[in-house]
C-alpha cells in the first residue's frame, strides 16, 4: 500500500533496511498491481534486487579511479559525452567534473584535437580491441600543451551493445622533454667527439714533423693530447658554458709551477668552448717550449 497507493507500476524503488541477521542491506523494488477479478481484487507482484554488494563494489571502484595518478575518463557511447572523470583529469585539463560531465571534447579542446579524439573514439567503439595512442597533444585550459599516452576500450552490455568508452592516459610531457634533451645532448656530444677526433691526425702530423726521434714524438704527442683532455675536463666542469682563461693558464702551468716561480694576474675573461680548447693548445706549446729551452 505504501509503494502503490496510486500507481499500478513502480520501478527502481529504493529501500535501505537493517536486518538483525544480515545487517544493512540496500534493495531495489519493482512492483506491479494487478486486478484479478470483477470485484477488483488486487494482487501485487514484487521483485526485490539486493544491490548491497554491487554498490559496495561501485564505491570501491570509484575510490580507486579517483586516486589513480593517471587520467581516467568515461564517455557515453551514444554521443561521446563525458559521464565521469577522476581527480587527475580535473587537475590536468583544468576543468571540474561538473564542468565536463554531459559535454564532449568540442566544448573544451581545439577543433583539430577534438576531431582526432572523436575519430579515435569511434574507431574504438567499432572494434573489440584496446586502442593505444603512444603520443597525443592536448591543450589544457591554461593554454599549455601536454602530451599524453592514452589507452581506450569499449564497454558493452550483456547483449554486446556498446554502452561506454573508457579511457586512461598518462601525462608524458616531462618524460618527452627529458628524452628530447637527451637527444640534443647526444647530438652535441657527437659533434664534439668528431671535432676532437678530427684534430688528432693534424696534431700527430705536426708533432711528427717537429720531432727528431720516436721517443720525442711519443712524448710530445702525449703532452698535446693530455692538453686537449685537460681542456675538455675544464669544459665539462663548466657544463660547456666556457672556461676562465686563468683556469686554463693554471692547468697548463701546473706541471712546472712551484710556490714561487709563477704569478698569474689579469682580467677575468671567460672563453667559449671552442676558444678554450684552442687556447689550451697554444698555452701548452708555449709552456713546454719555455720549459725545454
Amino acid at each position: 500500500g505504501e509503494i502503490l497507493p496510486q500507481q499500478r507500476v513502480v520501478e527502481g524503488y529504493r529501500v535501505d533496511h537493517y536486518f538483525a541477521a544480515l545487517g544493512k542491506r540496500n534493495m531495489l523494488i519493482n512492483a506491479r498491481r494487478i486486478t484479478v477479478d470483477k470485484q477488483r481484487s488486487h494482487i501485487v507482484l514484487l521483485a526485490i534486487d539486493d544491490i548491497t554488494e554491487r554498490e559496495d563494489s561501485d564505491r570501491l571502484l570509484d575510490q580507486v579511479m579517483e586516486h589513480l595518478p593517471a587520467v581516467v575518463f568515461l564517455k557515453r557511447a551514444s554521443d561521446l559525452r563525458f559521464v565521469q572523470i577522476n581527480r587527475a583529469a580535473e587537475q590536468l585539463f583544468g576543468y571540474s567534473r561538473s564542468d565536463m560531465i554531459g559535454k564532449n571534447d568540442y566544448d573544451f579542446f581545439p577543433k583539430d584535437q577534438a576531431d582526432f579524439f572523436t575519430s579515435v573514439d569511434r574507431e574504438v567503439l567499432a572494434s573489440d580491441k584496446v586502442r593505444d595512442i603512444a603520443e597525443e597533444p592536448i591543450r589544457t585550459r591554461d593554454g599549455t600543451t601536454h602530451y599524453l599516452r592514452t589507452s581506450k576500450i569499449v564497454l558493452r552490455d550483456a547483449d554486446g551493445k556498446p554502452t561506454h568508452l573508457l579511457g586512461a592516459a598518462l601525462d608524458i610531457t616531462e618524460r618527452r622533454a627529458a628524452e628530447e634533451h637527451i637527444r640534443l645532448l647526444m647530438r652535441e656530444l657527437d659533434h664534439r667527439v668528431k671535432n676532437v677526433l678530427a684534430r688528432i691526425p693534424v696534431i700527430a702530423m705536426c708533432t711528427r714533423e717537429g720531432s727528431g726521434s720516436m721517443d720525442e714524438l711519443v712524448k710530445a704527442l702525449e703532452g698535446r693530447i693530455q692538453s686537449m683532455a685537460s681542456a675538455h675536463e675544464l669544459l665539462s666542469l663548466a657544463q660547456w658554458h666556457g672556461v676562465a682563461l686563468s683556469d686554463i693558464v693554471h692547468r697548463e702551468l701546473a706541471p712546472y709551477a712551484t710556490g714561487s716561480n709563477t704569478n698569474v694576474d689579469g682580467a677575468h675573461i671567460v672563453l667559449s668552448a671552442e676558444a678554450s680548447q684552442t687556447m689550451a693548445m697554444v698555452l701548452h706549446e708555449l709552456v713546454t717550449n719555455a720549459a725545454k729551452y
